[in-house]
């Protein structure tokens, strides 16, 4: 895949200026290969970048519980091609949440956090039903096994925000990097969390992904709250001055000039 549209040899000289032009709105900037330190700064001081980071490694905790799908089925008493048979409606599950999730966020220029709170409902309810639900109740339990993967849906709309809402590319790169290391460190922790004398209710795991679902919840809202209240707050910056939102309009192709979120906080609104 070409790293971005001027390097893409399926668009013509034309189609390259028509996609390039559609950068000015997000105003994120031209992808450089040049490294800006004080890039790398910012990114480890704007508190966007370490909620993201941190909702991550969170979520990959609660990742896990995808991998042992088979093993809690089975634990109900089921066997063999049963449990196969009965983790295929995750699959489905995933599915909806993801196409709901795209529609709504591209439906709404503004909510994805929102959307993302709500995607994750299903599967807080599944961690809960799968922590308080008798071992009896085995159809209860198996609903609450089907709703633990909706949350893909709102990883997906998280990246997104990276995209949109982190702009320079060496913090969007830092950024990237600081979710990586936490996704990482997210997969590690969540295998241990899975402990087979705990069998067949596994608590220590179930719990830890009722904690690491309500923090996603959280992470949620704080985002959304953030870009909120940040962008009311430059708003109310710039009307406060006197010509300083005409004078930066004067310079041209500023769009393109590669600052980040915050050097270009007169015009940089987030999509939240």
């Amino acid at each position: 895949m070409p790293e971005s549209a001027a390097s893409a040899r399926f668009l013509s000289e034309r189609e390259k200026l028509i996609a390039i032009e559609r950068l000015r709105d997000n105003r994120t900037g031209l992808k450089t290969t040049q490294f800006k330190k004080y890039q790398v700064i910012e990114a480890l001081t704007d508190p966007q970048c370490w909620m993201i980071a941190l909702w991550n490694g969170v979520g990959m905790i609660l990742n896990i519980g995808g991998s042992f799908l088979p093993i809690i089925i089975e634990d109900m008493g089921f066997t063999g091609i049963t449990t196969t048979l009965l983790t295929l409606p995750v699959g489905g599950v995933e599915c909806v949440a993801m196409l709901v999730a795209g529609l709504l966020a591209s439906t709404f220029r503004n909510g994805r956090t929102l959307i993302m709170f709500l995607v994750c409902c299903p599967t807080l309810a599944g961690t809960v039903i799968l922590n308080v639900a008798p071992q009896s109740s085995t159809w209860l339990r198996c609903a609450g096994v089907w709703l633990l993967l909706c949350v893909p849906a709102s990883y997906a709309l998280l990246l997104s925000l990276i995209s949109s809402n982190v702009a320079g590319t060496t913090k969007k790169a830092t950024t990237t990097l600081m979710s990586f290391v936490l996704f990482c460190v997210g997969n590690v922790v969540g295998p241990q969390l899975w402990r087979a004398h705990e069998a067949p209710r596994y608590q220590t795991a179930l719990r830890s992904m009722t904690v690491s679902m309500c923090l996603i919840q959280f992470l949620n809202l704080a985002l959304g709250a953030y870009y909120y209240f940040e962008n009311k707050r430059r708003d109310k910056m710039v009307a406060a001055m006197q010509g300083g939102q005409s004078a930066i309009e004067e310079i041209h192709n500023e769009e393109y000039f590669g600052r980040t979120d915050r050097e270009d906080w007169m015009k940089f609104r987030y999509r939240w």
